[in-house]
């Protein structure tokens, strides 16, 4: 039974580590206000809540995060007073997220998310699903096993 045990714990954190530890290289983050490459505004990345990445955009509007988790990100512009939101998911294919702001009165919010970007993140997500329904699999079948009542032979 503990052998059982010791595979199933094996098992979830090899499964573990590989869903929960994937990282994009880098991601490029084009901002634009207008048609123009928007500089030194500040660019933040959230993820449930915390903030990961912040830095500043350069003369071309864009800058870098390198070892970035897939996932979804909440994004804030901050510039000249005003602010802007944008709620993108990162996946392993992800180079480059743009960002095209627009001007209204005061701070404004701009969550651009639309459903083509959810079923996209739904595909992007696939290998995670079905790396979670082999494992729910596995345990089931060596639970099966060790309930059962078999006894593994001994070797001689």
């Amino acid at each position: 039974m503990k052998y059982i045990v010791s595979a199933v714990l094996l098992l979830l954190i090899l499964f573990g580590s590989t869903v929960y530890g994937l990282t994009v290289s880098s991601v490029t983050v084009q901002v634009y206000l207008g048609d123009k490459p928007l500089k030194d505004a500040t660019v933040e990345l959230w993820a449930n809540n915390t903030l990961k990445y912040r830095g500043v955009t350069d003369e071309n509007g864009t800058i870098v995060f390198n070892n970035i988790s897939i996932g979804n990100y909440t994004i804030y512009i901050y510039y000249n007073g005003s602010a802007w939101k944008f709620i993108r998911y990162i996946d392993l294919n992800t180079t480059v997220v743009t960002l095209n702001l627009t001007i209204n009165h005061g701070n404004s919010t701009d969550d651009n998310s639309t459903l083509e970007e959810i079923v996209s993140m739904m595909n992007n997500n696939r290998h995670i699903l079905y790396t979670g329904i082999a494992v729910f699999f596995i345990i089931i079948l060596l639970l099966a096993y060790a309930f059962s009542g078999r006894k593994i032979p001994k070797r001689r």
